[in-house]
């Protein structure tokens, strides 16, 4: 039909089929094992459906999804099998570009220094990247999904984490707090834990992300700096109190 011609970019279908005239020997070709499967597909369910990629008149590559069955009534003799076909072209862009924007964020996740998961609305664990797992004491990243923080951490400290959870969920606002956590060795380490909700297409929440960044060594470098110009300043100090007491002596002398 003219939809198809328009498909390939030609006027009639003797230019379609131009576009394969020079096509001599079509069993030593890709096409000749596609059309095997079709046949052998339509002989088993009467349907196939498939895609390929075919070139036009004017030499632009185009995606082709398309499906064919054998017409009602003709199944014995097969006179008559339909084909329909679309051009997925920008579709299949559109997926590519997803896979890639997923394979950036997957591996920005795996591999980010930070500790970082996501919950469902419940509370559990659903992902989790290999630092979090860290930091948790197992270098295993299946026994932490499906847990929520009442499996791994304190009471207390699983009751004031879920809190956080409700609340960013039922806010929709990211929060950032400064914790103090417990390690499993027993080490105490500080950081800035940033929550954030997680909205579906349809506007619901389905759960909260979060990102752990330890900031122990932060801290201790501001405690130090903050001890030195304490101590400095005491050091200042000191002989400016000794230089006004010479000078209040003078003053009583003269």
């Amino acid at each position: 039909n003219s939809s198809m011609l328009d498909l390939y970019q030609v006027n009639s279908f003797q230019e379609y089929l131009d576009l394969y005239s020079d096509i001599a020997d079509w069993e030593n070709t890709g096409w000749a094992e596609s059309y095997s499967q079709i046949i052998a597909n339509l002989a088993q369910v009467k349907s196939h459906s498939s895609e390929y990629i075919d070139i036009t008149a004017k030499g632009e590559a185009i995606h082709i999804g398309y499906v064919s069955w054998v017409l009602k009534g003709h199944e014995q003799d097969w006179t008559f099998v339909i084909s329909t076909h679309e051009d997925i072209t920008e579709r299949k862009r559109d997926e590519k570009r997803v896979k890639d924007s997923e394979a950036r964020l997957r591996g920005l996740f795996e591999n980010a220094p930070e500790g970082m998961f996501f919950k469902d609305a419940d509370g559990r664990y659903v992902m989790v990247n290999q630092s979090f797992a860290d930091r948790m004491g197992t270098d295993d990243i299946s026994k932490i999904i499906g847990k929520t923080v009442f499996d791994i951490f304190p009471k207390h400290d699983a009751e004031k984490y879920r809190l956080d959870d409700i609340l960013c969920m039922y806010t929709r606002q990211v929060s950032t707090r400064e914790l103090e956590v417990i390690q499993p060795d027993g080490d105490h380490i500080i950081q800035t834990a940033i929550k954030f909700p997680i909205v579906s297409e349809d506007g619901s929440v389905t759960g909260v992300g979060g990102i752990d960044v330890d900031i122990t060594e932060l801290k201790k470098l501001d405690r130090m700096k903050n001890e030195f110009v304490s101590t400095v300043s005491h050091e200042l100090r000191t002989p400016l109190t000794s230089i006004k007491g010479s000078l209040g002596l003078m003053n009583e002398s003269t």
